[in-house]
């Protein structure tokens, strides 16, 4: 937890604020778990209720709850979307017998903030999510592309979350295993299978999609370890078919290209992971 990640956070009442890490461990174990002395301490979680999952899009997102011996009327999401340097957006949803709860953004969102709490008991909090929109890393995070966001990276260009392929022929496919394997070790990104390094927007032929799919999932078995989680979205841009790859930042680092190395992303672009960051890449925590 870092100071600056609840800076922008609204002094509201019902709303969770914690302003350091200190006040963090107090919420989870109910004491003072930085000072005194040393001690181990095994804390059971409560599935009550928790974030299953969430959809994050350019246009809102969407949460998934499950329930234990909590009800979904029970339920309270408490939610914070950032918008620019100070524009805050806050507000409170009932959790449906669906168990989903849908929130529009109002403009393009930098950061996203998600409380799971009991209406039966204030204060109480089940479950929490912060996002930075540049990039997914945390868990239960389904990131999904639409249109206007493949737009908006095509204008932006190659960086540190975003790769264009036009083509995954063999002679370059070794190409596109070193980005997946590199996004996996980093940040996570979007690969733009169909557009070239301009940012032209070339597209793949729409019958092959699926056959595609296939080969790029055997490419990814057999020469990435541990094998990668990525999801795989056919769209259509300008008229013309792309394939959008989505990779998360991995949970099981390092991830290697088998004969090949450990790839990490730099910039706009994917090299061998150096001696410091292989230690830092094994000794991440999650």
């Amino acid at each position: 937890i870092h100071e600056q990640l609840w800076a922008p956070l609204p002094q509201k009442p019902g709303l969770p604020v914690a302003p350091s890490a200190q006040d963090m461990l107090y919420w989870w174990l109910g004491e003072d778990a930085l000072h005194g002395e040393a001690f181990v301490r095994f804390q059971l979680p409560d599935f009550t209720a928790r974030i299953a999952q969430v959809k994050l899009g350019r246009n809102g997102f969407a949460l998934d709850i499950e329930t234990g011996t909590a009800s979904p009327p029970e339920l309270l999401v408490k939610h914070c979307v950032q918008y620019g340097l100070s524009q805050l957006d806050t507000g409170d949803l009932d959790v449906g017998t669906d168990q989903r709860c849908v929130v529009p953004f109002q403009g393009s969102a930098r950061k996203v903030y998600i409380v799971l709490t009991d209406k039966r008991e204030s204060g109480k909090r089940f479950d929490y999510r912060s996002y930075d929109f540049q990039a997914w890393d945390r868990a239960g995070l389904d990131y999904v592309a639409d249109e206007d966001d493949v737009e908006s990276r095509i204008q932006r260009g190659e960086n540190e979350t975003t790769e264009f392929k036009l083509t995954v022929e063999e002679k370059h496919k070794k190409e596109l295993l070193e980005t997946l394997c590199s996004f996996s070790n980093s940040m996570g990104g979007v690969v733009l299978l169909g557009v070239d390094d301009k940012g032209n927007v070339r597209g793949i032929p729409a019958q092959s999609v699926e056959t595609l799919k296939d080969r790029i999932r055997k490419s990814v078995r057999q020469w990435l370890e541990p094998v990668p989680a990525f999801r795989m979205q056919a769209m259509q841009i300008r008229d013309e078919s792309i394939l959008v790859l989505v990779v998360p930042r991995g949970t099981s680092t390092p991830y290697v290209y088998r004969d090949h190395g450990c790839y990490v992303r730099a910039g706009s672009t994917d090299r061998i992971a150096n001696r410091d960051e292989l230690v830092a890449l094994t000794s991440r925590p999650f």
